[in-house]
C-alpha cells in the first residue's frame, strides 16, 4: 500500500524538498528500504524519534511500554535550531562582545591524530596543563593563534582544563543542529485535546499534535512553501500551516488528501467537514494583522477541493495506462492518483 503512494509523492517533491513519514517500530525498517529505493539513499537524512506517549502502557504482554514513534526524513538539509543567544554574556566587558566558554577537548586518539596531542602551556604563567586523553580540538598553529588573540580561558590550577572564549560575533551562522529527538513535551494526548477543542469529541485515534507538525514544518518550509499531506486525518497539517501563516505573515499553501479503502468516496466530504470545523470551532478573530482583520482559518474559503472520483470497479493489478506502478492498487490509490494529477495542474 505504501509503495505506490510514495512513488506518487516522489513525483511531486521538489528537488530541494523534504518528506517526513511517521511510522511505528513494526514497519520502520521495511519503510526505510522502500524509501531508499524510491527517494535514493543519498536523500536519507535521519530517522527522527518522537516520544509520543506521555504515560506508560501497562497492557503489553512483554511488559515493555512502547513510548515512541519514528519519523523518517528524506531530502537535502533542514534549517536547524536558532542559537540560544542568552547563553552568551560579557562579564569582563570584552570589546568584542558577548561570549561563552567552549570546550577545546578533542575526539581522536593520539594514534589517529598525533598533531592534536601536545602539552598546552600558559605563556604568561608557565602552567602546564598537559593534554587530554583525546587530545585537543585544535592543532598547535591554530592554538597559538587563539592564544595570541587572547581567546583562551586559563584555569588557576594545572589540574584545570583551559577553554576557548567563543564570541557570538564569530559564529558562522545563528543556527545549531536539529536534534533527532523531536517534539519535546508534545504527546498524542495533546492532539486528542486539540480534537476536543475543535470537534467537541475525539474522532480520530492517536492524532498528531499541531505543535509537532509545526516543528517539522519550521525545519523544512519557507514562508511561500507548498505543503502536501497525503494522509490528512483530522487536518492537523492544514491547521499547523494556517497557524504558522497567521503568526509570521507567511503565504504557505497546502493540499491535504483523504483516501480510505473502506470508503473511498468519503475523503472529500471528510476534508470539507474538517475544514469547516477548524474555521468555525477553534479559529477566532485575531487583532488586525498584515492582511487586515481576519479569521485565521479563512483561507479555507478560497480553497479548491479536489474532484471526487467515481470508481465503480477496479482490477487487482493496475492497467497499462495507470501511473501508480506495477504493484497492486486499490480504489484509494486510484483516487489519490487522480487527486495528485489535479494538484499538478493547479
Amino acid at each position: 500500500m505504501m509503495y505506490p503512494r510514495l512513488k506518487l509523492l516522489q513525483r511531486l517533491l521538489a528537488h530541494d524538498g523534504t518528506i517526513f513519514v511517521s511510522i511505528d517500530d513494526i514497519e520502520v525498517m521495511n519503510l526505510k528500504l522502500v524509501m531508499d529505493e524510491i527517494f535514493g539513499r543519498d536523500k536519507f537524512m535521519a530517522i527522527l524519534i518522537w516520544k509520543s506517549r506521555q504515560n506508560k502502557d501497562n497492557r503489553n504482554i512483554t511488559n515493555i511500554s512502547i513510548d515512541h514513534e519514528y519519523v523518517l526524513c528524506y531530502g537535502t538539509k533542514l534549517k536547524g535550531c536558532k542559537r540560544d543567544s542568552s547563553r552568551y554574556s560579557n562579564p569582563d566587558n570584552d570589546p568584542r562582545g558577548p561570549w561563552t566558554s567552549a570546550n577545546m577537548v578533542g575526539l581522536a586518539t593520539e594514534k589517529e591524530r598525533p598533531n592534536l596531542h601536545y602539552d598546552l602551556i600558559n605563556p604568561k604563567t608557565g602552567i602546564n596543563y598537559g593534554k587530554p586523553l583525546k587530545g585537543w580540538r585544535y592543532d598547535r598553529n591554530t592554538m597559538a593563534k587563539l592564544i595570541d588573540e587572547n581567546k583562551i580561558l586559563w584555569p588557576d590550577s594545572p589540574t584545570g582544563r583551559p577553554r576557548k572564549k567563543q564570541f557570538f560575533a564569530d559564529l558562522a551562522d545563528n543556527y545549531t543542529g536539529y536534534s533527532s529527538l523531536i517534539g519535546a513535551n508534545c504527546y498524542t494526548s495533546n492532539g486528542t485535546k486539540e480534537q476536543l477543542e475543535v470537534f467537541g469529541s475525539s474522532i480520530f485515534a492517536f492524532p498528531k499534535s499541531k505543535s509537532l507538525v509545526s516543528e517539522l514544518l519550521e525545519q523544512a518550509t519557507d514562508k511561500d512553501s507548498i505543503v502536501l499531506d497525503s494522509f490528512a486525518g483530522s487536518g492537523t497539517t492544514a491547521h499547523a500551516v494556517l497557524d504558522m501563516n497567521a503568526k509570521d505573515g507567511g503565504q504557505r499553501r497546502f493540499a491535504v488528501i483523504v483516501a480510505d479503502d473502506s470508503g473511498v468516496h468519503d475523503g472529500i466530504g471528510l476534508l470539507e467537514e474538517v475544514s469547516n470545523d477548524h474555521r468555525q470551532g477553534e479559529f477566532q478573530k485575531r487583532p488586525r494583522g498584515p492582511f487586515g482583520d481576519q479569521i485565521v482559518g479563512s483561507g479555507f474559503q478560497d480553497s479548491r477541493f479536489l474532484p471526487q472520483v467515481i470508481i465503480p470497479s477496479y482490477h487487482t493489478e493496475c492497467g497499462e495506462n495507470c501511473q501508480v506502478g506495477a504493484r497492486s492498487c486499490t480504489p484509494s490509490m486510484i483516487l489519490m492518483q487522480k487527486q495528485l494529477d489535479f494538484l499538478g495542474n493547479i
